[in-house]
């Protein structure tokens, strides 16, 4: 009941308001904060998100308690009503303790995610929609499977952003490697010089004319017009393997990168901070490797201006 109660008068960091004592209140398993849970489920993450990297861990501050109505003196009411034999655990406040005892929204998990690996390090690891992917990990475990479409849309760079950066390389280079590719068969180039050249002379409208004309370009190459469309299905097939995949591979990472912390950390709080550290997401990572993929594709185009 303690482990509530200190949290009243405190001040959600997302919208900013004190709690109260009907306030359904959930706290980041990582750092402590409390939340209203609705605010938290808004924000999609903790409140105090960009302080984890340093160990961050909330504590409550020292504020005025709210203002209580006085209740009239027992000796103002009968000795045998039913207020004065109401028993503590009938009152507003354990009402409110029992309404909002799932504190901890990791407390829907089990404590361990594997023998040597507990749930609140797999969270800590894993940060940024931790809870969605915790429960994708543990139904994983039980056999079952869910399709990330943000690996299947933004393949390589999802895996930049979740930090799976061996992979998120294996998968670009192969990208950059199979367009390069695809670019510089004779019937492509041809048919893409083709196309480019029917768009240029294209209006405000598409009309019957243009059709017919973009007709006559894919008909006057159907080489090329094959070779791409296999290019596509071969890219999209590529995509939906990712898709099934993802998950899989990011629990494995996510297992791995805990146990090498735990190896290298000479007690927990480092631990903790080494485990923010190597897990979340990186923007950053993102960032570079759609410059690097822009400078590849860039390096490319000179080479063949040189050439040709």
């Amino acid at each position: 009941m303690d482990n509530y109660f200190r949290y009243l008068n405190q001040k959600c960091p997302v919208c900013e308001k004190a709690f109260v004592n009907d306030d359904d209140i959930v706290v980041c398993p990582l750092c402590g904060t409390p939340h209203h849970r609705d605010c938290y489920k808004k924000n999609g993450e903790c409140g105090n998100y960009d302080k984890h990297n340093t160990g961050f861990l909330w504590k409550a501050e020292d504020v005025p308690p709210a203002p209580v109505e006085s209740e009239p003196s027992p000796e103002s009411k009968p000795l045998f009503s039913d207020e004065n034999q109401r028993s503590y655990y009938d009152t507003p406040q354990a009402a409110a303790y029992y309404v909002n005892s799932s504190l901890n929204p990791l407390d829907e998990f089990p404590k361990q995610i594997e023998s040597d690996v507990t749930t609140q390090e797999a969270a800590e690891s894993v940060q940024i929609g931790a809870f969605k992917y915790l429960r994708r990990f543990f139904k994983l475990k039980e056999g079952e499977k869910y399709f990330n479409w943000g690996a299947f849309f933004l393949a390589p760079y999802w895996f930049f952003y979740r930090k799976l950066n061996k992979l998120g390389a294996i998968f670009l280079a192969l990208s950059l490697l199979l367009s390069i590719g695809v670019s510089v068969v004779p019937s492509v180039a041809e048919l893409y010089n083709d196309y480019y050249e029917w768009a240029e002379n294209l209006g405000d409208t598409v009309s019957d004319e243009d059709v017919e004309a973009l007709d006559a370009v894919i008909k006057g190459n159907q080489m090329g017009f094959a070779t791409v469309c296999a290019y596509t299905m071969i890219v999209f097939t590529a995509r939906l393997f990712i898709g099934f995949s993802a998950n899989k591979w990011y629990y494995n990472h996510t297992i791995k990168s805990i146990r090498k912390v735990k190896k290298e950390a000479s007690d927990e709080s480092t631990a903790k901070i080494l485990r923010f550290k190597a897990g979340g997401a990186s923007i950053g990572g993102v960032i570079l490797a759609v410059l690097a993929s822009e400078a590849v594709s860039m390096l490319f185009e000179i080479i063949m201006y040189k050439i040709n």
